[in-house]
């Protein structure tokens, strides 16, 4: 992994800010990996031989921990940038502000520091989905040609140095300028299809990453309805996915309509009220016991309920 060094002022400033800094030795056979800097004196900020780094803060998908994705603030001119996408693995650049799609790819979180952390978060995003990533290949883009061109030009002026002034002059670029424009024209080619493909991964793993959210929050609100219909309601809100994308909901939905069958069944059914029991009272006995309870209760129900009693025994009787 690519670890980028502080001074101990900036390291310092770090740690006020809240960060975490990690501290080696360069001269101690026994310091030499990163640890916290909790673990050494106070007075480490004041001693020599001793390397400083901010560690980058980590984030775990699937299980499997990895560095936060770079961001624009994060690169320089020049440094390498681990894009990666799901069909290739990663692509290594050389970062260069021009390039859009590169400068997308880190805006959307897909861009690492180094490969480690590359092959980690592209198996997180795999491992997400239920599957493997398996192998992780890194193709490096192609990277500017000026220092090509710059070899070439002064070849081809130390041989124009040693031909005669009165034989005619054929440079290299002369010869193969026809071959040339052909290459240039394919070079662009490749960059430009490789670009797009970078664009459609970029773009396919944000639709993903925008059906697992949606996802996730049907099935929690699908786990914890209270009703069948409001179980069932959530199918509305998966019409442009296809059954393999539904297939989760809908096996959360049915899941959760047998527990709530199960718990209907569980559930006693309420009794009737007193009232209701009273007007339907079969025998002048059930009636007499009726009112015992009609006596329990609030003395201000207590009079319309024995009127209640009153007129059912008037029924009885006759």
């Amino acid at each position: 992994m690519n670890t980028k060094l502080v001074a101990v002022q900036e390291a310092f400033k770090a740690l006020l800010a809240g960060k975490n800094i990690l501290v080696r030795s360069t001269e101690s056979t026994l310091l030499t990996d990163f640890r916290p800097v909790s673990e050494f004196a106070a007075d480490i900020w004041a001693k020599v031989g001793f390397e400083f780094t901010i560690e980058i803060e980590k984030i775990e998908v699937a299980g499997i921990h990895f560095t936060k994705p770079l961001t624009l603030a994060d690169v320089e001119d020049g440094q390498d940038v681990y894009v990666i996408e799901p069909m290739t693995g990663m692509y290594w650049y050389k970062y260069n502000p021009t390039i859009q799609a590169l400068n997308a790819a880190i805006e959307r979180g897909f861009a690492q520091a180094d490969t480690e952390n590359a092959r980690l978060q592209l198996e997180a995003f795999s491992k997400l989905m239920g599957r493997e990533c398996g192998e992780v290949n890194v193709l490096p883009v192609a990277q500017d040609e000026s220092k090509q061109r710059k070899t070439r030009k002064k070849k081809e002026d130390q041989e124009l140095k040693d031909i005669p002034a009165n034989e005619p002059v054929y440079t290299q670029n002369d010869q193969n300028s026809a071959s040339n424009d052909v290459e240039k024209k394919t070079s662009t080619d490749k960059a430009e299809l490789k670009i797009d493909e970078l664009q459609e991964s970029v773009k396919a793993a944000e639709n993903h990453f925008t059906y697992e959210q949606k996802l996730n929050d049907l099935i929690d609100r699908a786990a914890s309805a209270k009703t069948v219909a409001e179980a069932n309601a959530l199918v509305k809100y998966t019409t442009d996915w296809t059954e393999d994308q539904r297939k989760p909901l809908l096996d959360t939905i049915n899941k959760r309509l047998v527990e709530l069958d199960a718990q209907n069944k569980e559930m006693p059914p309420t009794p009737p009220s007193l009232m209701v029991q009273i007007e339907n009272a079969p025998d002048l006995t059930t009636l007499d016991a009726l009112e015992i309870d009609v006596s329990a209760r609030h003395p201000d129900i207590q009079p319309k309920l024995m009127g209640y009693i009153r007129k059912r025994c008037a029924e009885l009787e006759n």
